[in-house]
């Protein structure tokens, strides 16, 4: 049984860059597998992770958000992913020991599968290149950039979210050792560079803001002050020098962050930019918000009050695309109001205390990266994006010791 059940992880792995139903067959099968484990291989314990029961707390309001709210059609959607959300973590706390090398084992399939989703859709980019008769740089080609790079298999954002977790993955495996030598540097660099390509610049930032965060921790904690040095400046300068070598056409992604002014009743998608046409939707958010602040709109409703809160302001683009609140502090916010967002916060805030706690630096990696990417995309409204905090979470804190650092000698 041990074996069927990294099997059934295995599969989950995989299922993650499949179409969205067969997550939903592989999650069947991995409820399958722990039930059986557990009755075969010594029994199961009440789980004792605070985080966990905040983010039971957190469905549980979001299902009873229902409650209040008007009739819509998204609430049976949401309803489902909240008790995935809830359900997927205990998998693996519910179980009193786990199989025996069981993170490494599944640690390598998700970063496989990670390899392979990565060469897969960068094939097909490259093969669409050749058959328009491109032959020169890859980066003059649209298939191998952001959104047609990504488009064969999920939007950029959740794939770009995934190959940083993975990056993270081949780290934990390079610390227990099975993971070492050219190869390492190889598929790290590969992944790195697919990042670059896929362009979501949050969770790029992310990785960076978070990455840098880490190390300074690490260094203090190991007494290694080349490791803090290199945190303060290697990382920037490194970031800069990858910016200065990148294409026009990916620097440009970046520049336009530093552009703040916006007409919110311009008519075409192209008067805005990333970050404008998100502050333009988060001042919706804060007008359809009013006279709701405590309990939102309920599960659901938060999107034709967002839409409500377009036509006030005259954001006719939100309203063409039914644009979301492309942050998952005011989407919770919108829907379930003050009381969901705290729980969210919550959630985080236990999460990574667990982690700190148990010297964890993968989890506190994690963490924080999740806690950055949410400040651009509503993650926690699409199946990916549940799947992204249920799976990785619980998997890296059910680790206690093994992700761990030394303590610091003084």
């Amino acid at each position: 049984m041990q074996r069927t059940l990294v099997v059934a992880w295995a599969i989950l792995a995989v299922s993650q860059y499949l179409p969205e139903f067969m997550n939903s067959y592989a999650l069947m099968l991995l409820l399958v597998a722990t039930l059986v484990y557990v009755w075969r291989e010594g029994g199961w314990q009440r789980p004792a992770a605070t985080w966990w029961y905040a983010l039971v707390a957190l469905g549980l309001w979001v299902i009873a958000g229902g409650l209040y709210s008007p009739a819509n059609d998204r609430y049976g959607q949401l309803l489902g992913m909240q008790v995935v959300l809830m359900v997927l973590p205990a998998l693996l706390l519910l179980p009193k020991r786990l199989p025996h090398h069981f993170h490494p084992k599944v640690w390598w399939w998700f970063y496989g599968a990670a390899l392979l989703a990565s060469l897969y859709v960068t094939g097909i980019g490259v093969y669409r290149t050749l058959a328009e008769g491109r032959l020169y740089a890859y980066f003059a080609s649209h298939y191998l950039y952001y959104t047609e790079l990504a488009e064969r298999l999920m939007h950029p954002a959740y794939f770009s979210a995934l190959m940083a977790v993975a990056l993270m993955g081949g780290g934990y495996l390079r610390e227990k050792g099975s993971f070492n030598g050219r190869w390492y540097w190889l598929a790290q660099g590969w992944l790195l560079l697919f990042l670059l390509l896929l362009s979501a610049r949050m969770v790029l930032i992310a990785l960076l803001i978070s990455g840098v965060l880490l190390a300074l921790y690490l260094g203090w904690q190991r007494g290694n002050k080349r490791l803090v040095w290199s945190a303060l400046l290697g990382a920037p300068l490194f970031a800069l020098a990858v910016f200065w070598i990148l294409p026009e056409r990916l620097q440009s992604r970046f520049t336009e962050l530093t552009q703040f002014a916006y007409d919110v009743k311009a008519s075409e998608l192209n008067q805005f930019s990333g970050l404008t046409v998100r502050l333009a939707e988060w001042e919706g958010v804060f007008t359809a918000l009013e006279g709701h602040w405590w309990l939102g709109h309920g599960t659901g409703a938060g999107q034709a009050a967002l839409r409500a809160g377009y036509e006030k302001i005259g954001f006719q683009v939100g309203l063409d695309y039914d644009y979301n609140a492309h942050n998952q502090y005011l989407e919770t916010w919108l829907h379930n109001g003050l009381v969901g967002l705290l729980l969210l916060l919550a959630v985080f805030a236990m999460a990574f205390r667990t982690a700190w706690q148990q010297h964890n630096w993968l989890a506190l990696w994690f963490v924080v990266f999740m806690m950055l990417c949410l400040l651009s995309e509503s993650m926690l409204m699409r199946h990916r994006g549940i799947l992204l905090l249920a799976v990785y979470l619980p998997l890296m804190l059910r680790q206690e010791a093994e992700g761990s650092w030394p303590k610091r000698k003084d």
